[in-house]
């Protein structure tokens, strides 16, 4: 047991800046992972219910009201959780005391925030044009406050590199948001029982999270909350852009449409999005492991490292993301079709831009989240905004020739931009990074699996057969030509059987 002490101990600090072990890196990532691909498997599971159940229109209210919530959700989620992650990693003697002083501030912060949100309902009612949104998002307000808690106890599990914990409590609480939005729905009580869901699903998992960390060692004291909120601000900054940009097409199709028609529209392109933000959900296990293992090496990090740590994450992006963004492009109305119902297929169209644009979004979150472990949050800040403000430019501008497809082309345009600028700031902090061949391998395969599925578009189960043969076709190419390496078995006397 560490007892309390001014300033870390020799073997935390040497710790805290010794380069991430390639096992351990792996280990977290594969645990984390297992965890993003239950939240990816049981939302889909949430919105294959929510369609049917709620149809085209109402799901569109729905989708509006949570994405108006998972803005101030998701800066409360990542910005509170990495900050805290951060602030744990750095300092292992003083965890305890971090955790403490990060509760305090965030129940204030919550509090705050989900007051202001509840109050400012009707005003948002009357911005979207839509008074049916103003019950539902006072009810869902409570999330923001249950979500600012949780966010600390997460942060202080993550900087602690308890993966295991982390992952366990994502999982528990996508099972509980999944039976309850549903069975509130499923009871009749509309897009008000589904936020209600919602909110006790969160209140529930705080309480389970405090379980998680019961026990974590006191530590000196010595929280700053002016350190905290510098260094958080930044992030509350980033993460803010960075769920602006997830949101904002949404919102321009439910602005610019006919008030007759808004929510039905926004129903069809909130199906169309959930498919192509998978591509984004599925790296962020990376973006949770990249974090902390970065903000260990301090705040002048050794560029070769950075570039290491980097290099890598970028490496699995471009053989997965960018043969996913094709297959997307060009399976999506069947796809939409399978998943939600014949009702949304017409949003299965806007994939074609949508899959693209949220595969470049994927490396703009990814270089910015590094930055930001790197100590350059404000660099983060600045690409993201600049992609996002591209964004919303040309979503209005496209909007009245095009309609939704009009806010996918926006995407594309400011996705893009941020992540041509990301690149550019990355490689004045740490050097080269972009794997160039790891890139020709996935455009190769995005060229041969999106050929295949030109070719032949089946529909309902054939398609599944289709897209999972697409699947074992691509994972035998990497392996094949070395992008993916297949576990040896340790041998006596060689170097896997050696001793640590």
């Amino acid at each position: 047991m560490i007892g309390p002490s001014a300033a870390p101990s020799d073997a935390a600090a040497a710790a805290a800046t010794r380069p991430a072990h390639p096992a351990r890196l792996a280990g977290g990532v594969t645990v984390i992972t297992g965890a993003k691909v239950w939240f990816v498997l049981s939302g889909y599971a949430l919105y294959f219910g929510l369609t049917r159940l709620l149809g085209p229109e109402r799901f569109g209210l729905y989708s509006v009201v949570i994405s108006i919530v998972s803005v101030l959700n998701n800066v409360l989620i990542g910005a509170s959780l990495s900050t805290v992650s951060r602030f744990v990693a750095r300092d292992p003697d003083r965890a305890g005391s971090v955790l403490r002083g990060a509760r305090r501030v965030q129940l204030a912060l919550g509090f705050g925030l989900s007051l202001a949100l509840a109050s400012a309902a009707p005003l948002v009612g009357r911005g979207f044009r839509d008074p049916g949104l103003v019950t539902p998002l006072q009810v869902a307000a409570g999330i923001v406050f249950a979500y600012a808690l949780y966010a600390a106890n997460v942060g202080f599990l993550n900087g602690g590199r308890r993966f295991g914990r982390q992952a366990a409590l994502d999982s528990t609480f996508s099972t509980l948001k999944l039976a309850l939005v549903l069975g509130a729905v499923g009871l009749g009580l509309g897009v008000v029982g589904a936020a209600a869901g919602f909110t006790l699903a969160a209140f529930l998992i705080l309480g389970i999270s405090f379980f998680a960390v019961r026990g974590a060692p006191r530590g000196a004291d010595g929280f700053s909350a002016r350190a905290y909120l510098g260094f958080g601000g930044w992030l509350v900054a980033l993460t803010l852009v960075a769920n602006l940009v997830l949101s904002a097409d949404l919102w321009i199709v439910k602005r610019m449409s006919d008030p007759a028609i808004a929510n039905q529209q926004a129903g069809l392109y909130r199906a169309a999005i959930t498919l192509a933000q998978l591509l984004y959900q599925l790296l962020i296990p990376i973006t949770l492991v990249v974090f902390p293992h970065l903000a260990r090496l301090g705040d002048a990090p050794d560029p070769a490292e950075g570039r290491r740590i980097l290099r890598g994450a970028l490496r699995y992006l471009a053989v997965t993301v960018i043969p996913g963004a094709a297959l997307l492009g060009i399976a999506g109305p069947n796809l939409v079709a399978l998943l939600y119902g014949a009702a949304y297929r017409g949003g299965g169209g806007w994939l074609a831009l949508l899959g693209p644009a949220y595969a470049l979004w994927t490396g703009a979150f990814l270089v910015a989240t590094a930055l930001a472990g790197a100590g350059r949050p404000r660099a983060g800040v600045i690409l993201l905004g600049a992609g996002f403000a591209g964004q919303v430019i040309a979503g209005v501008a496209f909007f009245p020739l095009l309609g939704p497809a009009g806010a996918a082309l926006g995407d594309l345009v400011g996705m893009g931009l941020g992540f041509a600028l990301g690149l550019g700031v990355v490689r004045r902090a740490f050097g080269p990074v972009m794997p160039w061949a790891s890139v020709a391998r996935g455009v190769f395969l995005a060229l041969l699996l999106g050929g295949v599925a030109w070719w032949w578009r089946p529909a309902g189960a054939l398609l599944v057969l289709e897209l999972a043969l697409l699947a074992v076709a691509g994972l035998v190419f990497l392996v094949a030509s070395g992008e993916i390496a297949l576990p040896r078995g340790h041998r006596p006397g060689g170097a896997g059987g050696a001793a640590a």
